[in-house]
This record gives C-alpha cells, structure tokens and sequence, in this order.
C-alpha cells in the first residue's frame, strides 16, 4: 500500500490541471473557484472548493408550463499536501444546492356570462347567463438535483522537526451533498366570471335577476422538491520517511 500511494503522489500533477504551492503546502486540484485563506494570527487555513448553485426554474410564460430548476454543480477536487500542519485545517467541497422551481401557470379568468335581454311589447326580459368558472392553476415545477459532495485528499508529509502525530484532529472536512431544490408552488386558479346583467323590465328601470359568478378555479398542486446530493468522499494520508525516500527515486527517475 505505501508504494502504490507513493505512485499516486507523483502522478498527482497528471490527474490535477492546476497547481499551486508554498513553502508548507502544496495544492493540486480540478476545478475552477479555488479560495484559499490564511490567517497568520490564528493560524487557520481555508481552502473553499464549493460547487456552484443551479438556477431556479423559469416562471410560466403565455401559458407555457414552468421549466424545472437546473441541478447544482458538485464539489471540487482536491488534493493538499502539507509539509507544516496548521493549528486547523477546514477544508470545504460541497455541492451546489439545486435551483428552485418556479411557479406553475395562473388560470385563466372564467368568462363574463351574457346580459338577459330587455323585455319586448310580446316578450318578458330574461336574467342574465352565468359566468364561467375559472381554470385550475397549473402545477408548480420540480426543484433542481444538489450536487454531489467533492472529493478532498490531505497528505500529511511533515519535516521531521515538525512531526505532529494528532495532526488529523486538526482537519475539520465537509463534502455534504448540495441540497435539493425547493418545490415550486401550484399556480392560483382563475377567478369565476361574473354574472350577466339581468334584462330590463318594458315599464321600469328594473331588472331581471343576474346570473350567478362561474366558481374560482382551484390552485394547482405543487411540483417535487430536488433530491440531495450525495456525499463527497475524504480520504487522509501521511507519508513516512521511507515513502518520502521513495518519492525522491522515482521522481529522479522518470
């Protein structure tokens, strides 16, 4: 197992895209945003990899049905190796959080019923037609996917003076999976339209009964919330001074 990790460290820079290294730490990793901080008075190094947020979905349009919410980005990949361990280490890879859906489509307002007619020398007037109900608003649209947790890998690979053996319990890591996106709500329901106006008595300036308002049309159902992202991976290394050795060979060698 040690040789094949020792491999694994040389053939960093051919898996990794973008290096950057100090004198106590070296970075190997993969994706774009890398951020890096260091505070010299607490000694804390950060090293944020978060995969980017996915975009809400877009609202309905001329009766078109709402697009769903677009998945979160995952977490970067990285690789640290330190040669001096910090009095903390925090390294964070999560996944992006799945976009929100959006809201479903409006009903469309149920029609104006018709007036009744006037009253005529042989004819008696006539109340006005229902209105028309209102349509169910239309169904919400689904949140985005969370994006899956990064992978990190620390090596430790200490100077000897400076050989920490509980150097782990100063690495605080989160790869949590992006959560999933919030379900768009269902769309309100049309308004019922009004009555028409009852027709007017031949003699007065009253009139026949209106119709009755259409029923409002109910709200639609809501769409399904994203499901979370999984969770990234860790994994936790350190090099002892035969692997170190070792490292120094191969590496001449190639």
């Amino acid at each position: 197992m040690g040789l094949l990790r020792s491999i694994a460290l040389i053939s960093l820079c051919f898996v990794f895209t973008k290096t950057e290294a100090t004198e106590d730490y070296s970075f190997w990793w993969a994706n774009e945003g890398l951020e890096v901080s260091w505070d010299p008075e607490t000694d804390v190094l950060l090293v944020e990899a978060n995969g980017e947020d996915g975009m809400p979905g877009r609202a309905a349009w001329m009766g078109s049905a709402p697009s769903a919410g677009s998945s979160g980005a995952s977490g970067g990949s990285v690789t640290l190796v330190l040669h001096r361990m910090p009095k903390e280490l925090r390294v964070v890879a999560r996944g992006g959080a799945g976009g929100d859906g959006a809201t479903g489509a409006r009903g469309k307002a149920g029609r104006i019923g018709k007036e009744g007619r006037d009253a005529r020398v042989f004819s008696r007037p006539r109340p006005g037609r229902p209105g028309g109900d209102g349509e169910n608003g239309g169904r919400g649209s689904d949140g985005g996917q969370g994006g899956q947790g990064g992978f990190v890998r620390i090596v430790y690979w200490p100077q000897l003076e400076s050989y920490n053996p509980y150097w782990q319990s100063r690495v605080f890591v989160d790869v949590s999976g992006g959560r999933g996106g919030r379900a768009g709500l269902g769309g309100e329901g049309g308004r019922g339209g009004e009555g028409g106006q009852g027709g007017k008595q031949l003699i007065s300036d009253r009139r026949e009964p209106a119709g009755r308002p259409g029923a409002d049309g109910q709200w639609g159902p809501p769409g399904y919330s994203g499901q979370a992202g999984d969770e990234g991976q860790i994994q936790l290394l350190e090099v002892s001074q035969a692997e170190e050795i070792l490292v120094e060979i191969l590496s001449s060698s190639r």
